[in-house]
């Protein structure tokens, strides 16, 4: 008999087993066993009794949560399910609220666990069979798939009747965290958040009033904290340093195991939430896991990777954790007076406002394909140029269609290509630039073509504005 479960009494043979019997590996970690759970159960004779009809009623009584087969790290929460009753028993439900305020807008969040039981039949529920006595679960196992499925469910329908039934205005929710937002000076982020209070009350879900938060301009959320005077976003300090060393740690093996390569995915993937542009690299990294099931499986850290963490490390060594808001609206190139265009055989050129800068191709890069040549001074202007148009989302316009294809995925199978790539994201990094690129014909290029051309004459005479000296370019730059 499985620690720490008793017996009630064993099934009558002529019992269906079909409609209960599931069985459940013990694999992984479950919810405390201490949780108390509310049970529902009918004294009637089992001979009159449609039980898989009873189950359906007392299901659609509680609600509208389906649980799948998952795996379970014990069976202290696995109960016998004897003939005569039929228990329905849902999981308890913390609800842990932080709210903040700011000073731009205000907000609130919370933490909810459900207290849920399965919808279905009976045999949707987690279900074994030990010594002919069967067992179903009270709760839903940690770190099961279905249950994060089964909770979404429940965490939306609170999100719904919130905005629905009660005028809630702007708010989100991430699993069990939700976060109410509501303009600075006005009482409506405190509105939202005593509303989901008293919601929450009134359908019996407990609150853990130790994580809630009266309105703040500084909130901690989603592991991010936010500051709505100075609109950032920043990372804990801990969670800096600590990807820090994952990366230096990942830059000098050969191979290493899933299990390890994942921690490295989850730690990025967690920062791209305030540094956005880093998912360009974290995409080529979550490939190389594709197929691999095995923890202990040892994947090849391979050259490409080791870049893609070379950039990632360049970038976190110089990083405050803090990323400013943007604006929503993406600013053109034409909008930025950023121009650039690549003469194949002559040299290229760039152009921001007043600034420009022209040159000859260099030995390296003389023969390299046209797309090389078109990326190359898009780059070299952010490098340049990037505290000019700092904090903005911009649109890179390019008459090479291979080019805006690289960008907008950056990604390419060319390795050449790929440096370039890893040195804008790079650079966009620093400058908190998010950006995308959009075709336009050669024909409005015109005073970036004629400078690549080293026409500058003609170029002054079309864009008068432009200093007469160029930028000077560092000589480490011209390489890639």
């Amino acid at each position: 008999m499985a620690e720490g479960v008793m017996p009630r009494r064993k099934a009558p043979k002529q019992m269906d087993t079909k409609s209960v019997q599931r069985t459940s590996t013990v694999q992984t970690k479950r919810r405390k066993s201490n949780q108390s759970a509310v049970s529902l159960t009918t004294e009637q004779s089992s001979s009159t009794i449609d039980y898989e009809k009873l189950a359906n009623e007392i299901l659609r009584q509680q609600g509208k949560l389906q649980a799948q087969p998952t795996n379970c790290s014990d069976s202290h929460s696995l109960n016998p399910l004897p003939q005569e009753n039929i228990t329905v028993s849902p999981l308890p439900c913390t609800l842990q609220t932080n709210s903040p305020t700011g000073g731009q807008v205000q907000c609130a969040a919370s933490e909810p666990r459900p207290q849920t039981a399965a919808e279905g039949t009976v045999s949707e529920l987690i279900t074994r069979i030990f010594e002919g006595q069967y067992y179903f679960d009270k709760c839903l196992p940690m770190g099961a798939s279905s249950s994060c499925q089964i909770f979404e469910k429940f965490s939306v329908a609170l999100q719904w009747i919130l905005q629905s039934k009660y005028g809630a205005g702007d708010m989100s929710h991430i699993l069990d965290d939700f976060f109410f937002i509501g303009p600075a000076n006005s009482s409506n982020c405190k509105n939202d958040l005593t509303n989901f209070l008293y919601l929450c009350k009134c359908i019996g879900v407990p609150i853990k009033m130790s994580k809630t938060q009266t309105p703040s301009t500084i909130i901690t959320i989603y592991g991010i904290e936010i500051d709505s005077d100075l609109m950032e976003a920043r990372l804990p300090v801990d969670k800096v340093e600590k990807i820090k060393k994952q990366l230096v740690q990942m830059l000098q093996k050969e191979q290493t195991t899933l299990r390890e390569f994942q921690s490295l995915i989850g730690l990025l993937n967690f920062a791209c939430s305030v540094v956005v542009p880093g998912r360009a690299f974290l995409r080529r990294m979550i490939d190389l896991t594709c197929g691999i099931t095995e923890p202990t499986a040892h994947i090849k850290v391979t050259k490409e990777t080791k870049a893609d963490i070379q950039t990632w490390l360049s970038f976190v060594s110089s990083f405050n954790g803090k990323s400013v808001f943007l604006p929503q609206k993406w600013l053109s190139t034409d909008h930025l007076t950023l121009y650039t265009d690549a003469s194949g055989s002559l040299g290229f050129a760039a152009i921001l406002g007043q600034d420009w800068f022209a040159s000859h191709w260099n030995v390296l890069l003389k023969d390299c394909q046209i797309a090389v040549k078109e990326l190359f001074p898009i780059v070299l202007a952010i490098e340049l140029w990037g505290n000019k148009i700092k904090n903005k989302r911009i649109l890179f316009m390019s008459d090479n269609m291979a080019v805006v294809q690289i960008i907008n995925k950056q990604t390419s199978k060319d390795r050449t290509i790929m440096k370039l790539v890893r040195r804008l994201v790079l650079a966009t990094l620093k400058c908190n630039i998010h950006f995308r690129a959009k075709h336009i014909p050669g024909k409005h290029n015109v005073t970036a073509d004629r400078l690549s051309r080293f026409q500058f004459q003609a170029a002054f005479q079309s864009a008068p504005h432009l200093n007469r000296q160029q930028t000077p370019i560092p000589q480490a730059s011209l390489t890639i």
